[in-house]
């Protein structure tokens, strides 16, 4: 159960990306990056988490916005701790 709920979130967030893109929405596209690596994070999916919080935070960079900087950052040291392991 767990994991189709899993599937089809990241299906529904994979839609809303595309959308995103299509309307070229950066803060759409960086929020919906960051979902997409909180989800796998929390799957222990660990490199897909780190590659869509990277590709989130370059977002949020080219924004300018601090704050989700620095919440993208920490969500991507704990995983990269874990990927140390």
């Amino acid at each position: 159960q767990r994991q189709g709920d899993y599937d089809a979130s990241e299906a529904k967030l994979q839609q809303a990306l595309s959308i995103y893109k299509n309307n070229f929405s950066r803060t759409g596209i960086a929020v919906t990056l960051f979902e997409l690596g909180q989800l796998f994070m929390h799957q222990a999916q660990w490199q897909n988490a780190r590659d869509y919080f990277n590709r989130s935070l370059a977002v949020y960079d080219y924004l300018r916005d601090s704050d989700k900087v620095t919440q993208v950052t920490e969500s991507l040291e704990k995983v990269k701790l874990e990927l140390a392991r």
